[in-house]
Formats: structure tokens, sequence, C-alpha cells
């Protein structure tokens, strides 16, 4: 089973690419260094040596690679006088070698030798690998890690009150350390991009820059904060500058229609767009949201804030679990992204998501974990499984939430809502890549991976995690996940 740019078979586990490189940062410098090997090899008369040194170089499609195994297979088959059947048999091996990598009429070909080489290097790796793009959490509240099992079994609102009077005593500090938990969770279950929606954005900054993740932090927004702070954040998001090296930026988060008035949200949208700014908020998620914008409105939430042109593109609302027909055409027609939150809608019992109407209207959906506290996870893993059973029990249909359409939902769409070239495998796009351990009992028998990674994965089913080329975690391990972990274990 296949979903657009990502390669799941395990018959074409070679069409991912393998250029090696080592510890060089190019392929030719890798070549460079193993030439001398090579020769050694063939001086000594250790041709099997040589050819296995060999093929690391043919692995490269490295054009000088090729060159000089030529030249060094020539110079040895001169010396040991048997130039003429040599010659030929290399000029031939080495012809078809780069035809099959360069050539695109050789397509097919090269990817089989991709395939069976790829399988016999694994092999040899002592590991059964698969790779898989990493996921992208579209809506959370990262420091709430620190109201983990806090104020439990209560509805929305009651949870709320409880909730902010909490949250009224963490400081900035508080705030760093509960992120760096939240970030340490999301990268041991895959996830290499969050969009937050907080309070001490400054310290989220920070937290996010520190372990090398992808973050939009939203800068939460509400009329109860006074003229004073609402200008402070306001100015925050104004004077930030994202650094070229820097994976994190600034979004706009006013947090709901109960919570901001028109004319905040008026000011949010245009200070979003006047900097090109991630725009982010909770719509729809309760019956009584719903009910309290009609009755001082007149208008539901969705028609709300559509006729006071905040949805677009770069919109993303969370939740939008009570859409009526004509809600689900203008999210549509704005081309706003809706973020699916099914663990929290079920806990705090805000209702069930009408995935496959939104879907027949064509309404952009990516999926979100939102905070700790009111899910209580960060697994992305956990949020797919329960996006695609809850869709099916909801409309008594097994049919409904595919295995892969819902990891769409949390790979390619989340990563198109925030404009990266990512959510796939393929050539060109962002490094951002999951390698999971295909010999976990979880994922045994294999017979369909993206099935296995939505119904049976785990955590420990993902191996190692890469973030824009670069490792966050390696063979299940984190830097400092023992310290942050000591460090949160001081708000117990």
């Amino acid at each position: 089973m296949e979903i657009p740019g990502l390669t799941m078979s395990k018959e074409r586990l070679g069409t991912f690419s393998l250029r090696p490189s080592s510890f060089f940062m190019e392929p030719a410098a890798y070549v460079g260094f193993m030439l001398s090997p090579i020769a050694l090899a063939l001086i000594d008369g250790k041709l099997l040596w040589a050819i296995f040194l060999m093929l690391s170089v043919f692995f490269t499609s490295s054009t000088t690679g090729l060159v000089a195994c030529f030249v060094m297979l020539a110079v040895w088959a001169i010396m040991q006088k048997k130039s003429k059947i040599l010659l030929s048999v290399a000029i031939i091996a080495l012809g078809l070698f780069y035809a099959l990598t360069h050539f695109s009429i050789f397509e097919t070909g090269v990817e089989k030798a991709r395939k069976y080489l790829t399988i016999i290097a694994l092999g040899l790796a002592g590991g059964s690998i698969y790779f898989i793009p990493a996921f992208y959490n579209m809506h959370t509240h990262a420091a709430m890690a620190l109201l983990r099992s806090y104020s439990e079994d209560k509805p929305l609102f009651d949870w709320l009150n409880n909730i902010w009077k909490r949250e009224a005593e963490l400081t900035a500090e508080d705030i760093y350390n509960g992120t760096r938990l939240a970030i340490l969770e999301m990268i041991k279950s895959g996830t290499v991009f969050f969009a937050d929606m907080y309070w001490h954005n400054e310290a989220v900054v920070r937290a996010a820059q520190s372990m090398g993740i992808r973050a939009d932090v939203g800068i939460c927004l509400m009329d109860s904060l006074g003229k004073e702070v609402i200008k402070q954040k306001s100015d925050f998001a104004k004077s930030f500058r994202k650094d070229e090296n820097s994976l994190v930026s600034i979004g706009i988060a006013p947090h709901a229609v109960y919570t901001c008035s028109s004319e905040l949200y008026r000011r949010s949208f245009e200070l979003a767009r006047e900097h090109g700014l991630l725009f982010h908020t909770h719509l729809a998620e309760t019956e009584k949201e719903v009910a309290d914008c009609l009755q001082q409105h007149g208008k539901t939430p969705v028609e709300y804030l559509y006729d006071l042109g905040v949805l677009d593109e770069q919109t993303l609302v969370a939740h939008c679990v009570h859409l009526n027909e004509r809600d689900m055409e203008l999210l549509a027609e704005s081309k706003a992204t809706l973020v699916h939150n099914p663990c929290s809608n079920m806990k705090l019992a805000s209702g069930v998501f009408d995935s496959e109407a939104v879907m027949r209207k064509g309404c952009r959906i990516a999926l979100g974990t939102d905070g700790n506290s009111s899910n209580n996870n960060l697994s992305m893993i956990e949020e797919m499984k329960f996006a695609s059973l809850l869709a099916k029990v909801h409309y008594m249909n097994p049919t409904a939430g595919k295995a892969e359409e819902v990891m769409r939902w949390a790979t390619q769409n989340g990563a198109r809502a925030v404009g990266l070239n990512a959510g796939r495998i393929e050539e060109g796009a962002l490094a951002d890549i999951l390698i999971v351990k295909l010999d976990n009992e979880r994922l045994v028998p294999n017979n369909d991976l993206v099935s296995n990674i939505v119904y049976s994965a785990d955590t420990r089913c993902i191996d190692s995690v890469m973030c824009n080329g670069k490792f966050l975690m390696k063979d299940g391990h984190v830097d400092n996940e023992e310290e942050i972990i000591a460090t949160a274990r001081k708000y117990e």
C-alpha cells in the first residue's frame, strides 16, 4: 500500500537512494578516502575485498569514484598480464553501472539495482529498518506537559477554569522546562514539528531551538490579558527575527471566539498577514461555544470568523467538532486547515469530528494532539489510531478513516499547512525522516506497513528521528533526556 510520495511496500525498498559519505560531507570525499584501501587490496591480491570496497563507492553514484575504480582495475589487469579479458569485463561492468546510475532510460534498472544492494547493505548492518516521513503535530500546548494528570475527568469549561488557575502560577522558567519535556516526548514518538499556543513565548522559542525541532510558537491572545499585555505580545511578534539556521517561527494565536472580541481577531489577523505569520485559533470545539456564538452574534463560530475575514490558507483552526454543512463549505472555500484532535475531543467529551463530511466538502485536514492535560500524551502514532477507529465506529463503517488517509493527515497535510516541502520521502523534500524497526513485534508480520504504523505501532518501533537532515534521536536516545526528565520531576 502506498500514499503519494511515500514508498511503503517492502518490494520497493530500494527506491530510497543511499549515497554514503561516512563522516564526509560530499560522496567524492568519501571516494577519495576509499581509494587507498581498494588499491592495497588489489596489490595484496585480495580481489574479493577490493570488489566489496568498490561496492560502497558504487553506492555513491560518484563519477569520480567510477572512473577511479576503472583506472585501478585497468592498472591491476595490466600488472596481472590479463589485460584484454579483465579490461573488457571492467569496461562493460562500469559502463553498465554508469548508465544505470545516470540515465533516466534505465530508471527501472537502477531501482532494481538499488533495491537488492540496499537490502544487502541493511542485512550487513544487522538491522531490518525502514524510512517513513516524520509527524507534524498541528495543535498543542506544549508546556502543559507539566499539567499532565491534573484536573482530570471534568467537562471542558470546568477543566479550563482549574487549568487557568494553575497556569497563572507558571513562570517563564517553568514554561521552558515544561516545553522541553513535551519536545522530548514528541521526538521520542516521531514528531519533528509542533504548532504551539501558549504563554511566555520567548521561553518556548528557547526550548525548541535548544532541541533542534521545528516549531511555530503561537502567541496566545485574549481580551482578559489587557491592552498593555496584548501590545507587549504584539511587539514581540513584530520584533522577532527568525535566524536563518533556526527552525522556529512565530505565529499569532487568538484563543477562541469566547475569549476574543471581534476587534482583537481583526487586529491579530492584520498583524499576522503584515508579517507573514501563521494564524492559529480554537474553533467550534463544543456545543456551548456554538450556542453562545449564535446567541451573541446570530452566527455560528465559523460564520463569525469567516465574516471577520480571518480564515485563509495560512490559518489553523483546531477541533472543528460542531460544524453544519454551511460551515464546512466556508472552511473549504477559505482553504483553512482543520486540525483534528480526536483524543482530546473524546477525553473532554467535546464531540466527534465529522471527518468524512468535511473531506467530501474538500476541506483541508491535519492532525494534532492538543495538550498533555487533555490527552494525556503527545504521541501522533496514538492520535492516528484513535482518529481512524473513532471514524469507523462513529459512521459504523469500517472503510471510514482509512489508514493511508489518516497517515497523510499526520505527515504531508501538516507540512503543507505551514508551507514545508516535507511529509514524504522523495528527492527534493526536506529530510524529516523516521527510521522504524521492522523487527519490532508490533510490526511483524509486515503485510502492510502503513496499516501497521497506524494500528499496531507504538513509540518503541521508532529507532531514530531526523529533522532537517540532523538526528534528534539515535537508537532511541535523545541528548540530555535524563536531565530533562529529572528537572520535570520537580513539578510532581
